[in-house]
């Protein structure tokens, strides 16, 4: 490490490979090795999980830091490693009691959090601090500490009242988890007085460990700019949007990445046969057969025709596994479509999906629980057709969808249906003429942005409340689909809002499935024309789940021909 290369200590509940449950495991691999690439001086502290430790093989003790619990004082063990999937020292709090017990890190084998999170998170963090100020005296004392979400919330307000101390860092990687406990959890754990008020750390009559991150560190971060500006809203807040909007003087939104030596398909380990922009087939299609045979004996011709529709995630209703549920036996009623889904999360979804994969043997995979080898497998399938050979340095936010399908496509056509006109996107390709914008809106209606076009690659379509199929097919096949056969696009990016339903709530159009299924229809014949069929189509609006539900599967049948 150079000298006077900057220390920056890392603190977080996870860290891939030695445990992860979401993308939280994924930064916390990714970012601290991009920053000592740079030449940074990085530590990571991570808690002493069963699973952890054992994945352990050579370690020496730093130390003993005694800090308050509940009832009364916890010693913690400081373990140092060099795990050989980690360019930096691993700093490891090992507290038996807390942090020694089998499974997931913050549920039980029921999926119930622990009921002592709020301790046991809370001697994390005081351990974290202590060893920011080099309580240990060990010679190494950071300029920066980087704490990362709710687990490590405290960290920042156990450092803010130091008269010496590092700077501090806040990401915010969910807002859904907010780190929520009692005040009886706050008066047993003996945290700081002062931190109990509004512009503290309470939170509704108890205190949340989120909220003492944002309040108390020097700055705050989160997974891309458009979520630092939803997390401000009362839509997205959780009831957090009034602090963050008082802070967004030092808000930051500040886009995930990926690692692209280990997230590439044309080298990727886990990978039963690699592909690439350049050479897709076969091997796609062999990555389908292992899929599919991994649940049954055979990969047939019908299961290989027939598509494979997939989820790799948690399952919660924040990811819109609600939804998912209530498309799929409507799918298998009137599709051949087949379906694997893994993951784990709320109980009751887990038991939803599991009776699905019962009554539907031959055509529902499911499989719960994490295994990142396994994951990756499955999501390089169900990833589109069309990945570059090297994936750019990109998180998978929607205004960066362009970039992931970069390659060799350079004409790219975005499509908005929904009743509300797509304005951010507008303004984002407003200066690029290698993309067309194409959008059909409710006017008036919010945004009320302007329903005139000013450059050639934007055509806007506004239709008045009260409009139908009739008025929606005459304006397609007036101004959208001249405009997209003369520019001959590569690709089809298609934002699916199905607000305009009749039986919507939400607007005053009156379209039906058969107007989804038509305008789709078009679409999926442009896309044949000029761009070899690629099309990828993302769920925007529908706030009637019957007509939501009826209208994706109508939209989804036509895309599928």
């Amino acid at each position: 490490m150079k000298r006077g290369a900057m220390k920056i200590l890392f603190v977080a509940s996870e860290a891939y490979p030695l445990v992860k449950t979401g993308g939280l495991g994924d930064v916390l691999y990714s970012l601290p090795h991009a920053l000592h690439a740079r030449g940074a001086d990085i530590r990571l502290v991570l808690p002493g999980y069963r699973v952890l430790l054992r994945q352990l093989e050579q370690v020496r003790i730093l130390g003993w830091l005694d800090v308050r619990g509940s009832a009364g004082i916890i010693s913690a063990r400081i373990l140092e490693t060099r795990h050989p999937d980690f360019a930096f020292p691993l700093w490891v709090v090992d507290c038996p009691q807390l942090f020694d017990r089998p499974g997931n890190p913050y549920v039980n084998g029921s999926g119930q959090d622990w009921p002592d999170n709020g301790e046991r998170f809370a001697v994390f963090a005081r351990v974290a601090a202590l060893l920011a100020q080099d309580a240990l005296d060990i010679g190494w004392q950071p300029a920066v500490v980087h704490a990362h979400d709710w687990q490590a919330g405290l960290v920042p307000a156990f450092l803010a009242d130091q008269p010496v101390r590092p700077k501090t860092v806040f990401t915010i990687h969910n807002l859904a988890y907010g780190g929520h406990f009692s005040h009886t959890d706050f008066v047993r754990l003996q945290l700081p007085g002062l931190w109990w008020s509004a512009e503290g750390a309470e939170f509704h009559g108890g205190f949340s460990m989120l909220k003492a991150g944002i309040v108390y560190a020097d700055a705050v971060t989160t997974v891309s700019p458009t979520y630092a500006q939803e997390i401000c809203t009362p839509e997205f807040g959780y009831g957090l949007d009034g602090l963050l909007l008082s802070r967004q003087y030092k808000l930051h939104g500040i886009l995930n990445g990926i690692d692209t030596t280990i997230w590439n398909p044309s080298t990727d380990v886990h990978l039963p046969a690699h592909y690439s922009m350049s050479r897709i087939l076969p091997g796609k299609r062999r990555n389908k057969q292992a899929v599919l045979e991994r649940f049954l004996p055979r990969a047939d011709d019908a299961a290989m025709q027939a598509p494979l529709l997939g989820l790799v995630g948690r399952l919660v209703e924040q990811k819109g596994i609600d939804w998912v549920l209530a498309a799929m036996p409507v799918l298998l009623a009137e599709t051949d479509v087949r379906f694997v889904l893994l993951g784990s999360g709320q109980a009751v979804y887990e038991q939803k999906v599991a009776r699905l994969a019962r009554q539907h043997p031959e055509r529902v995979f499911v499989e719960i629980g994490y295994n990142e080898e396994r994951d990756k497998r499955y999501w390089w399938w169900i990833r589109g057709e069309f990945e570059p050979t090297e994936p750019p340095n990109y998180g998978y936010d929607p205004a960066t969808l362009t970039q992931i399908f970069g390659g060799d496509v350079s004409e790219r056509v975005y499509l908005d249906f929904d009743v509300h006109n797509g304005n951010g996107t507008e303004a984002i390709f407003l200066d690029d003429p290698r993309v067309m914008y194409a959008s059909v809106f409710q006017h008036p209606a919010y945004p009320y942005s302007d329903p005139d076009s000013t450059r050639a690659h934007i055509v806007k379509v506004p239709l008045p409340p009260g409009s139908d199929g009739g008025a929606l097919r005459t304006a397609v096949e007036r101004d959208w689909l001249p405009a997209l056969d003369a520019f001959a696009p590569e690709l089809l990016l298609i934002s699916a809002g199905f607000d305009g339903h009749a039986d919507d709530p939400m607007a005053q159009w009156r379209l039906r499935e058969a107007d989804y299924a038509w305008l789709t229809t078009r679409l999926r014949e442009i896309a044949e024309r000029h761009a070899h069929g690629r099309i990828l189509s993302v769920l925007e609006g529908g706030y009637d789940l019957h007509a939501l539900g009826r209208s994706v599967v109508a939209h989804l049948k036509a895309l599928l021909g």
